[in-house]
């Protein structure tokens, strides 16, 4: 079993992303998450995990107050 590797979850920079639960394989990505989940319910597809893949090219910090 072969994960998904950093590189290639690189190209789904700053979107919405649906995997096995195995994380072998990405079967649907979008900017939108709604449009995803739409996406998914017609295809039928089901049990998928559902991540968001942050800009890569963006450094996030936690916000101090």
């Amino acid at each position: 079993m072969k994960l998904i590797s950093l590189q290639e979850l690189a190209q789904y920079s700053d979107q919405y992303i649906a995997i096995s639960q195995d994380n072998t394989k990405v079967f649907a990505s979008n900017n939108n998450l709604e449009t995803l989940q739409k996406e998914l319910e017609k295809q039928h597809i089901e049990g998928l995990a559902i991540h968001y893949i942050p800009p890569i090219d963006t450094v996030l910090s936690p916000v101090c107050l």
